[in-house]
């Protein structure tokens, strides 16, 4: 692999990518995604569910059971490819709710109901080992009406609870509100004695990610080369790199190619940016911390 920014491979090192989409009906899919990442340098990848809009789907009962089907479809092809790890998150998107009150006329009652029955579905799976955690679970990043964000509230705290019960790993779905969303998570740990690893701010930037470092939580960051190099005095290494990719045909590439992950880092690493040492943590030892998976 030809790195940007300098000539050395570190071919000792390995990669992770703690958060991607796939979509087996518009995109690469999984297999390619996954063989891809495998071959470019990677050990481990945690592969999330889309929500039913994205896979041209309503976000009605039927739509998210056809979009769990293609999630477990996507995880059983991915794991089968030798060489690298997969973990498997589902669950509920808060931008679902706008969608089920807006398009679909749903009662808000009904959508609360509906939510949590069907992240309880979501956890049965988690308790058979079909699935690994809860994503993306929390607050839409977006502006709302007022008592759309009650509901998306109440439905995150209640999600949390079942997290508590099963012992769950949650992806979390957030605001970037800085310090003020990084308290809120902070003080949600503690109210529900969660693990505090356990409770990942997907899609961290520096915005959020230095207060929720200080704060002893735990992150997924984008690994963009600026936001690499943001963070390159950062002391507390609590987070791992994500690409968050949608794997949508109608954007390409975005947020970013899983691939990505790897050419960033080792430029930032060629470069001066990070040490093999974080290197090392980011991509090994929280990945291991997080998602309980064995050390390459």
């Amino acid at each position: 692999m030809n790195a940007r920014g300098g000539s050395k491979h570190h071919k000792d090192l390995l990669f992770a990518d703690a958060h991607f989409h796939s979509n087996p009906l518009r995109g690469y899919g999984a297999e390619y995604i996954v063989r891809k990442f495998r071959e470019s340098g990677g050990w481990f990848m945690a592969l999330v569910g889309l929500p039913p809009t994205s896979l041209g789907l309503q976000p009605s009962e039927e739509g998210f059971e056809k979009s769990l089907e293609i999630l477990l479809k996507e995880c059983e092809r991915a794991k089968k490819i030798e060489g690298i790890k997969i973990a498997c998150l589902g669950g509920f998107h808060p931008a679902m709710i706008d969608k089920m009150i807006d398009s679909l006329k749903i009662d808000p009652q009904r959508v609360y109901n509906m939510s949590i029955n069907w992240v309880r579905h979501v956890a049965n799976l988690i308790k058979k080992d079909l699935l690994d955690g809860l994503a993306e679970i929390g607050r839409p990043h977006y502006k709302v009406s007022p008592e759309h964000m009650v509901l998306a509230e109440n439905i995150f705290e209640s999600i949390l609870e079942i997290a508590r019960d099963y012992d769950i790993l949650v992806h979390l779905h957030l605001e970037e509100g800085g310090w003020v969303t990084a308290y809120d998570i902070y003080r949600k740990i503690h109210k529900y004695s969660l693990n505090p690893w356990r409770v990942v701010m997907h899609h961290a930037k520096p915005k959020n990610l230095k207060p929720s470092m200080e704060l002893g939580l735990v992150a997924t960051v984008p690994a963009l080369y600026q936001i690499i190099e943001n963070l390159r005095d950062m002391k507390i290494i609590n987070y791992v790199y994500e690409s968050d990719f949608l794997d949508d045909p109608e954007r390409p590439g975005r947020p970013m190619y899983p691939w990505e992950i790897i050419t960033n880092s080792i430029r930032a690493l060629n470069e001066g940016v990070v040490s093999k040492d974080i290197l090392y943590t980011v991509n090994i030892d929280n990945i291991v911390k997080i998602y309980g998976v064995e050390p390459p």
